[in-house]
């Protein structure tokens, strides 16, 4: 029995024009309970694969914490993008910061909370992780 839902055999629904085949009534049984089920985890893109942020020890007197990146490659080096958020009293900047990670290596970022000498307010920062590129091993 064809009903019209189709379902391409690399991805999920597709039209008829492509690669597909026709599910029956079972089929399709079973693919609603496998997209209720992948639909209950939590969504994972490509960068998180690659890298993270991750904090860890101490700086500053103002309640700083480390911030690193991380590459999760034990076999490749990535170029990873960080966002950079910054804010001093009533001004906020926001920049990006590439790196170069060895395989499995770690940079610090900065400190999440920075006072300057003869400056009265406190500098927090936050880093988000917006890119990574896995490298070939060749590139330098």
């Amino acid at each position: 029995m064809n009903n019209g839902l189709f379902v391409n055999l690399g991805s999920f629904f597709t039209t008829e024009n492509e690669d597909s085949i026709a599910l029956n009534p079972e089929d399709e049984e079973v693919l609603s309970a496998y997209e209720a089920l992948i639909n209950d985890f939590p969504k994972i893109n490509a960068t998180t694969l690659c890298a993270f942020i991750n904090y860890k020890g101490k700086c500053g007197s103002y309640g700083g914490t480390k911030a690193f990146v991380q590459n999760r490659r034990k076999d490749r080096r990535v170029r990873v993008t960080v966002k950079v958020r910054s804010k001093r009293g009533i001004e906020s900047f926001t920049y990006t910061r590439t790196k170069r990670l060895s395989a499995g290596a770690r940079q610090e970022l900065g400190c999440t909370a920075v006072r300057n000498a003869n400056d009265p307010w406190i500098t927090y920062y936050s880093y988000r992780l917006i890119g990574c590129e896995v490298l070939d091993a060749i590139e330098e």
